[in-house]
């Protein structure tokens, strides 16, 4: 009965760590695609390339951001009205 009761410890141990090693590389991955204030909505993601409407010109604007290279780009921009 002990060595049914250490084996479920361990295994709780064990998947304990996993997850925390898990979650804690998802983490690591993690960063922020624009460090704009202005509003932005309706994010797609395609391969490696996120885009999304954006209203830093003062009009929806369409921008995107490479997760590769992490390195932001207009799509199309209008001036404001």
């Amino acid at each position: 009965m002990k060595l049914k009761k250490k084996a479920r410890e361990m295994v709780f141990i064990f998947l304990l760590l996993f997850l925390f090693l898990f979650l804690g590389s998802i983490e690591e991955n993690e960063f922020q695609i624009t460090a704009e204030p202005h509003d932005q909505r309706w994010p797609a993601l395609y391969d490696n390339i996120v885009v999304w409407m954006d209203l830093r010109n003062g009009n929806w604007d369409i921008y995107g951001v490479d997760l590769k290279t992490r390195k932001e780009f207009p799509i199309t921009t209008e001036k404001g009205i």
